[in-house]
């Protein structure tokens, strides 16, 4: 498996190393963990990138008619964010980054921590207010906070359209959480985080199904599975192909399951009738898609958020999360053929 992709490696390592090596930080295996519309008018919408709109009721992002980033066009610039809310539940820790302390980081706002990010979508946020520290992306945003050495008081949260984010069109933020995949060659002067999620390939099937009892990869084969057009799923025999979320949940009881990505999964598995059966092993020499936390156009904060996510896999943080907010994170793992 390919390590996860690093901002300022030199830097970022040097640090991660410096963290590790402090008393209290802990050591284990790093957490295994592209996007999809959720919303009622849109679920049947597929994206890697899915464009969400506001954050919580105490806040709104004026509509705009921006469309997804292209490769032409010119960029119209989007409004400036308005606050969300404070006091994010950070952990504190006593043993801060080196080199990476409310005192040393340049930010948006001297001395606290501008984060942002779209619509929360439940399992990733668990309600309208990211700062509650619940929900996956919620908790590992309030865990990098809290590496990073600053107190609730000193992070606030942001609403930024994604779209916005990707085109970079969007400021006012030191940091956007909300399921970006890290792409393999990253354009337009955007800088990414490490991995803090691993978007994995998994089974899903109905209860009874005979996908439910399949001991390898090799067994998928003689099954009939389906899986979302746009969903990078690393099989050599490819599934039968739906468009969105809503036509893969009709077809699925005419089917044995279905082949997705883990944070697709998470609007398919309703955790009763379907579920998350298996985790597949990705193919030798290569590594899942990862989410990434995005970093302001100039800012130089991409070696330290990288830092304090490196050192949450580390010390098995990131897998916790996973385990907690995201079902079928721990699901049983098929081995390769």
């Amino acid at each position: 498996m390919r390590s996860s992709r690093l901002i300022g490696p030199v830097l970022g390592l040097a640090l991660v190393a410096a963290a590790c090596a402090a008393p209290g930080a802990g050591a284990g295996a790093g957490g295994d963990a592209t996007g999809v519309s959720t919303s009622a008018s849109r679920g049947d919408e597929l994206a890697s990138t899915p464009d969400v709109r506001t954050v919580g009721p105490p806040t709104t992002v004026p509509a705009t008619t921006a469309a997804e980033p292209t490769a032409s066009g010119p960029a119209t610039p989007s409004p400036a964010p308005t606050p969300a809310s404070t006091g994010t539940p950070v952990k504190q820790t006593s043993q801060p980054l080196p080199g990476c302390t409310p005192d040393t980081l340049a930010t948006v706002a001297d001395g606290t921590l501008t984060l942002a990010t779209d619509t929360p979508q439940t399992p990733w946020f668990t309600t309208s207010d990211p700062a509650n520290g619940k929900g996956f992306e919620a908790a590992v945003a309030a865990d990098v906070a809290g590496r990073l050495g600053y107190r609730p008081d000193q992070v606030r949260w942001i609403s930024v359209r994604k779209s916005e984010v990707l085109a970079d069109r969007a400021g006012g933020f030191d940091a956007f959480i909300g399921q970006v995949t890290i792409p393999d060659q990253p354009s337009n002067g955007i800088s990414y985080s490490t991995g803090y999620f691993d978007d994995q390939t998994v089974l899903v099937a109905r209860k009874g199904s005979p996908a439910v009892a399949v001991a390898d990869q090799a067994e998928l084969d003689a099954l009939s599975l389906l899986t979302v057009r746009g969903t990078a799923v690393p099989r050599s025999v490819g599934p039968a192909q739906v468009t969105g979320v809503d036509q893969l949940r009709t077809r699925m009881s005419s089917a044995d399951g279905a082949l997705l990505p883990l944070s697709v999964a998470q609007h398919v598995a309703d955790g009763s009738d379907v579920t998350v059966v298996a985790r597949l092993a990705p193919p030798d020499g290569q590594q899942p898609r990862q989410f990434g936390m995005v970093v302001g156009r100039g800012s130089t904060l991409a070696p330290c958020v990288s830092a304090a996510i490196d050192v949450l896999r580390a010390e098995g943080t990131l897998e916790s999360l996973a385990t907690q907010w995201l079902p079928g994170a721990d699901a049983r793992e098929l081995t390769a053929d």
